[in-house]
């Protein structure tokens, strides 16, 4: 039989979810958070201050709190998949949403709450779009080192992110030492699947010059099919690059024994990716090599390869150098005015990567630390802050809640729900150092919002000078994802729980 809880008890497991999970994340907000430890129940648990990391491991064997946790997470779920940063912050807004929500629930019906709470976020971004400014060069260090909490760490990945202006174009990696470096590689970047292993024979890498391409956009399965095109390179002693779906395990075992036999570098890739991604990335390439794609293998002759200036392949990563053409560039052009046209973050993210490969090349940095749960901690950090630096080309804002409190200023008389969510960052910031904020929020009240505190420094500095910055676009993401779950929660009075769920939560 389910079970369906409703009332006061649902109300209570909310308040009980809600403080769970968002006063254990709060406890991280701010330089002076602490970390929390987290044991995923699989693997060594690891040290973290990042939100949404904390939150995914936060469960109840209660199934209708272990549901009420799951509405909550969405939350700083969705901000970390939309600006990755500010989860916390998200989760600190949610709670304190909730809170103010549930007094006005008493005094009104559900959907004049939600008009008047929608209402109210439409007023908060509109004054916060008026307070903030397009970024500064030195914006991007003030970010990077808030975001990160470290100076050397923030000065390091601003001036890596400056250089290639995209978080795409830079990857993360634990390094083999305690050292952390990066590696810049110039080139059309995508990842390597070799056909067999044994096409790099001893080496780990292979490095051909002024190879032939060619792009099959099918599986290819007669060795017959390349006849004429094996036959070419043999006779002129070239090198040949192969990109197909899949290939038969005959065909790739004979290649192998032709390059062995023949001393060719033959070398078989699959393509890296599946449907219109795999499409677009052997587009990319046959424009990049000056080739044509293959869809039919009934036949294929010497007029489909392309070449290269040099190639360079890995267990990992394939790099393809080559000249940039008039008609390469075009391409690139018309790649980027797409841009204006993709809502989808995940597709974005993937069109600016491959512009990134035309354009910039790309970057991997090698995070080290002594034990790997130092890695695996500052690799979340660095994440973080390559995510707030993404989001900087719009326009910033002054951080630490102080935009926030501007807004809760200007709009006193406007606003009755958010009036104490505006203050709730603020005031965790400085509950989590151990102080009261309130004589802190006079003194910059006083001066009109001419001042602002920096808790780092423990110091005040000129509004329009100061070091404690923060993204538009992430404070308007977690605002609104946390009324967007808020809402959720208010409209809810109950849940039902089957049967086979709560079994579930009791055998764990």
């Amino acid at each position: 039989m389910n079970k369906v809880v409703t009332g006061k008890e649902f109300y209570d497991k909310v308040n009980y979810a809600l403080n769970l999970i968002c006063s254990t994340v709060a406890k991280t907000l701010g330089p002076f958070g602490k970390n929390i430890v987290v044991d995923d129940g699989l693997l060594s648990p690891f040290v973290t201050n990042d939100g949404v990391s904390i939150a995914k491991y936060i469960n109840s064997d209660d199934p209708v709190i272990n549901n009420i946790l799951s509405l909550i997470k969405e939350a700083s779920i969705k901000t970390n998949d939309v600006v990755g940063d500010g989860t916390t912050t998200t989760l600190v807004l949610l709670k304190a949403l909730y809170e103010s929500g549930i007094n006005y629930l008493n005094m009104m019906g559900i959907n004049e709450l939600k008009d008047k709470i929608n209402k109210e976020l439409e007023l908060i971004i509109n004054e916060l779009n008026n307070l903030a400014r397009y970024p500064k060069k030195e914006d991007y260090l003030k970010v990077a080192i808030i975001s990160s909490g470290d100076y050397e760490i923030g000065k390091f990945l601003s001036e890596i992110y400056l250089k290639y202006q995209s978080k795409n174009a830079i990857s993360l990696n634990a390094s083999t030492s305690n050292k952390t470096y990066y590696v810049e590689t110039k080139g059309y970047v995508f990842e390597s699947i070799l056909a067999s292993y044994y096409f790099l024979g001893n080496n780990n890498e292979l490095v051909l010059n002024n190879p032939s391409i060619l792009l099959v956009d099918n599986n290819l399965e007669d060795i017959n099919i390349l006849s004429n095109i094996i036959n070419y390179i043999i006779d002129n002693n070239k090198d040949l690059i192969i990109i197909a779906n899949d290939y038969k395990e005959e065909l790739v075992n004979y290649i192998l024994n032709l390059n062995y036999e023949n001393n060719l570098n033959i070398i078989l890739l699959k393509s890296p990716e599946y449907g219109n991604r795999k499409i677009a990335i052997l587009k990319d390439i046959s424009i990049l090599c000056n080739t044509k794609i293959s869809r039919f293998t009934n036949y294929i002759d010497k007029s489909f390869l392309g070449s290269c200036q040099n190639i360079t392949i890995n267990n990992e990563e394939v790099i393809i150098n080559n000249t940039y053409n008039n008609s390469l560039k075009s391409y690139v052009d018309n790649l980027i005015k797409s841009v204006d046209n993709v809502t989808d973050e995940f597709e974005l993210a993937f069109i600016n990567k491959r512009i990134n490969n035309f354009n910039n090349g790309h970057c991997t940095i090698y995070v080290g630390g002594t034990t790997s749960l130092e890695i695996k901690e500052k690799l979340m950090r660095f994440d973080d802050t390559l995510s707030s630096l993404n989001t900087i080309n719009n326009k910033v804002l002054v951080g630490g809640g102080i935009s926030l409190l501007q807004v809760r200023d200007k709009l006193l008389d406007k606003i009755l729900i958010y009036s104490s969510v505006l203050l709730a960052p603020f005031k965790q910031i400085f509950i989590n150092m151990g102080l009261n904020h309130e004589d802190i929020l006079k003194s910059i009240k006083e001066s009109n919002y001419k001042k602002v505190y920096n808790v780092s420094t423990n110091i005040y500095e000129d509004i329009n000078n100061s070091s404690v910055i923060d993204t538009l676009d992430v404070v308007i993401t977690k605002l609104c994802n946390a009324t967007s779950i808020c809402l959720l929660l208010l409209s809810a009075d109950g849940m039902v729980i089957s049967d086979n769920n709560e079994n579930t939560n009791n055998e764990l």
